[in-house]
């Protein structure tokens, strides 16, 4: 298995295929010495360092060959250095996102980060085990993933054919995908695509790989790249259910909607579902052309959401307002009510605002403009669903990741006047941005000591507040 995205960050479930090891301490089932390996590792996991380092080193003293205690020696080395580092990390989120709306944590992990000097003392350590034995499958996974979270992209690279033709995992690829992951988790993209597709050479035959890289793209935000790959995946997949999941979720919230029925269909041939009727049922809504013969079909499911939606459709009695605020209600992901909102924009405001913010969220902001624009003069004109204030946040985020930056401050400016601190502190923020990159840093701290008082209250008023003790002077 390898990402599952039933998804877009809102409501996205990744299926990471990790390993039976850990790189504090490796149990493996090849070793030799179970009680030694198991005495070692009970010090190391209560951080007793010195003592594991002692009894390990008088093994090596007179077993310089022995495995298990190199092996162990590397995550004395490793995890000394981790527990010599901060017992708690302090931070705020700095995700920049207006979706992410986290203001920070205290006592959370940051993604862990090897350096270069512990990783050559270990990697020299275990190159050497796997020169004694090379069946220590558990030792090469933990090199591999020594190099990925120190960043040595070169040397991962340079040993994934040996790793390769060294192990016995069941469906290697997604687990050694991870290491992929590893790199983009430590704000390393490129890097960790560049694993990505290496990994998909070396397994050419795994098509659900291609999906998993498109759906990194997307998660970057690079469309076009995440088409290209799309598109290249779909063609091939066949009976990986999860792939065809990623596939159609993808083309559904990319607004290629006839290819995410394609995808549907296969998807309902593998598991033998009511899934592509379903699809099918609210993809003809959309078109306005919805069979009440496909509807009766849809309405003896054994799913409940598909059961709810075709009965709702069915029902005379409900205006098309009612019926799409009775279909939202389903628990379903964007893939799904993308579709939904797309299919009644002109008959509730509600939904074409939600339909603007889907396309927004997922990354698809020249058309969120351009329909944003055609929002706001209707709800301006009767504000009695969705209110302007509640559509200038995303308009200047649209703006924002389009590098339409007049545009965006003035929509920036509008967020600054709401009464909602999340809008306003967003307003201040990158209002502020703005003025410290064209050298205004009195003019920037104006805007961020408009909310850096309320820091505990907003993740961007938090920012502020960081920005007005680093410049004030």
């Amino acid at each position: 298995m390898g990402i599952l995205l039933i998804f877009n960050f809102k409501n996205m479930k990744i299926r990471f295929i990790t390993f039976s090891i850990m790189l504090f301490c490796f149990l493996s089932a090849k070793c030799q010495q179970t009680a030694f390996v198991d005495k070692i590792s009970a010090l190391i996991q209560n951080g007793e360092f010195e003592i594991a380092e002692k009894e390990v080193d008088e093994v090596l003293s007179e077993d310089h060959n022995n495995t298990d205690a190199l092996m162990l020696k590397g995550n004395i080395i490793i995890n000394k250095y981790i527990g010599n580092g901060p017992d708690v990390f302090l931070g705020v989120n700095n995700d920049e996102s207006i979706f992410n709306t986290s203001i920070g944590h205290i006592g959370g992990q940051a993604p862990l980060l090897i350096s270069k000097e512990v990783c050559d003392k270990v990697e020299k350590l275990w190159l050497k085990a796997i020169d004694i034995d090379n069946t220590r499958e558990d030792i090469r996974l933990g090199l591999c993933h020594l190099y990925s979270i120190s960043l040595d992209t070169e040397s991962l690279i340079a040993y994934l054919p040996t790793l390769v033709k060294n192990i016995s995992l069941e469906q290697p690829h997604y687990s050694i995908s991870d290491y992929a992951r590893n790199l983009i988790e430590r704000e390393k993209f490129e890097d960790g695509m560049r694993v990505y597709k290496e990994v998909y050479k070396l397994y050419s035959d795994q098509f659900g790989l291609l999906s998993d890289i498109a759906a990194e793209y997307y998660k970057n935000e690079n469309i076009d790249s995440c088409k290209h790959y799309l598109n290249r995946a779909f063609p091939l997949i066949s009976s990986d259910e999860i792939s065809l999941q990623n596939c159609f979720f993808l083309y559904s919230v990319l607004g290629e909607y006839e290819q995410a029925l394609k995808c549907a269909q296969r998807f309902s041939e593998l598991t033998k579902d009511d899934f592509y009727r379903y699809y099918k049922v609210l993809l003809d809504n959309y078109k306005g052309k919805v069979l009440a013969s496909e509807l009766e079909e849809l309405s003896k499911s054994k799913n409940e959401n598909y059961r709810n939606a075709a009965n709702i459709l069915l029902d005379e009695n409900l205006s098309a307002k009612q019926k799409y605020e009775a279909l939202v209600k389903s628990p379903e992901n964007d893939g799904i009510k993308i579709l939904m909102h797309h299919a009644y924009i002109q008959q509730s405001k509600w939904a074409y605002f939600n339909y603007c913010e889907v396309l927004t969220y997922n990354h698809r902001y020249f058309e969120a403009i351009e329909h944003y624009k055609q929002l706001m003069p209707i709800v301006e004109k009767d504000d009695s669903e969705v209110k302007p204030k509640d559509i200038e946040i995303y308009v200047a985020w649209a703006y924002h990741k389009t590098k339409q930056k007049s545009s965006a401050l003035i929509w920036w400016e509008k967020n600054l006047s709401s009464k909602f601190l999340y809008q306003k502190s967003a307003g201040a923020y990158f209002l502020g941005i703005n003025e410290i990159d064209n050298g205004n840093i009195d003019k920037a701290l104006e805007y961020f000591r408009l909310v850096s008082d309320q820091a505990s209250e907003s993740k961007y008023a938090t920012y502020c507040w960081n920005l007005v003790n680093k410049y004030a002077r």
